[in-house]
């Protein structure tokens, strides 16, 4: 059998039923009930803003989705060979639709503010990051069968969902800011997820490059038309006021963008501010939205036409490739536009102060969470803990998995 295939734990109902083992992959990761509480979990903002808002479900969908069209569209390329993908360590539909689906599993919830609070505070006795969080989810947390932990998926599933194949102390003891798993307690599963690839890749696998594409995608776009819908977003005032120039709101949020890039250092171009412009104009509807039909079919034509786009060719396996470099190539332009796109969620939703004010409310819920659960791990009071860590609770190794992990563990499996 393909080793991309194996799976850590016993291997079960082989031949029971018509699936292959990536497509039982994704059906397991569908049917969690960590997936299912993603449609509580948000992005930016909850849906009672007005509007029908994308939550961590429907976002995790969509990426899957479009996950799946691009691993189709590479491996219908004319002028590549099976061998040639293979040599990139293999792409399956399968398993990049199962990677989208898996990838926000581990988000606590209140979205990014609850996953900064939880850094902070693991920082004093371990330490958090939603991929890991994903990961762990995977191979520890969700159950499936009296016989293992976690869900029992194939090494390729696992190195797919993997974004960030290190750990979080680097070399030299320096630490990644993002990385893909938990030492020591999920160490043994991501050697086995990579076991595949050479000891000095440091890069992605095809899938799992393909899926981190995907997430880009959808969270540029479906953010944009959320808060345009929602009317915070001015897509109407951006882009082109006539064919040498840009609208001053254009102008205000290029400022906005340079301005932010420069404090996590990184240079906002002429080439972005390009790139800026190009992509407001393909999105730019004739009016603010109020919710007539014409205006919904426009946004929808603007936002698809978009994603097709990007689709057919905004990655492409890399023709050069060798060890020690990435396995894809991004068209640069394309790669710019979905930059600076998401940068409108930050600029007109993330910063305004009536967020800020909440977000201060959601660090506060997180914060007393954490201690209240550490305080009860820590004494045994297990009637206070959810009755699905009750198991994980007594049979741990607590040398690994230290009641502050715990506690993390369980804000992540709430809404």
């Amino acid at each position: 059998m393909d080793a991309r295939q194996d799976r850590k734990s016993v291997k079960e109902f082989e031949g029971q039923d018509q699936r292959t083992e990536f497509q039982r992959d994704r059906d397991r990761i569908l049917y969690s009930d960590a997936f299912r509480r993603l449609q509580g979990v948000t992005q930016v903002v909850s849906a009672d803003e007005g509007t029908v808002i994308h939550n961590r479900l429907t976002h995790s969908l969509k990426v899957a989705q479009v996950a799946r069209r691009i691993a189709e569209r590479i491996n219908g390329e004319k002028d590549l060979t099976e061998s040639d993908i293979q040599k990139l360590g293999g792409l399956d539909p399968d398993v990049c639709e199962a990677a989208g689906l898996a990838h926000d599993l581990g988000h606590p919830p209140f979205g990014h503010v609850a996953e900064e609070t939880l850094q902070e505070l693991m920082d004093r006795t371990g330490h958090f990051e939603g991929n890991a969080q994903s990961f762990r989810i995977l191979t520890k947390i969700e159950p499936h069968s009296d016989q293992y932990r976690g869900l029992n998926l194939s090494r390729a599933t696992l190195a797919a969902v993997t974004k960030y194949p290190r750990a979080r102390t680097a070399e030299g003891g320096a630490m990644n800011k993002k990385y893909g798993y938990y030492s020591p307690s999920e160490r043994d599963e991501f050697d086995f997820a990579r076991a595949l690839f050479g000891a000095t890749d440091e890069y992605k696998s095809l899938e799992a490059e393909i899926m981190d594409f995907a997430d880009d995608i959808t969270f540029a776009i479906h953010d944009t038309e959320d808060f345009f819908r929602a009317g915070l977003i001015p897509l109407q005032q951006l882009g082109s006021e006539n064919s040498d120039g840009i609208t001053q709101k254009t102008f205000e949020l290029a400022k906005y963008i340079e301005k932010r890039w420069a404090k996590q250092g990184s240079h906002f171009s002429a080439d972005h501010l390009a790139s800026l412009k190009n992509v407001l104009d393909l999105l730019k509807p004739s009016s603010s939205y109020s919710g007539l039909q014409e205006e919904r079919i426009q946004i929808k034509r603007a936002t698809s036409g978009l994603i097709s786009d990007w689709v057919k060719r905004g990655i492409n396996v890399n023709p050069n490739w060798a060890e020690r470099k990435p396995r894809v190539v991004f068209d640069a332009e394309i790669n710019r536009q979905i930059k600076v796109l998401k940068e409108l969620v930050w600029a007109y939703v993330i910063d305004r102060p009536s967020l800020a004010l909440q977000q201060e409310g959601h660090k506060r819920i997180i914060r007393d969470l954490y201690a209240f659960f550490v305080d009860k791990l820590k004494t045994d009071e297990l009637r206070s803990i959810p009755l699905q860590f009750h198991g994980l609770c007594q049979s741990r190794d607590k040398g690994k998995e230290s009641d502050e992990r715990l506690a993390a563990d369980i804000i992540c499996s709430l809404t």
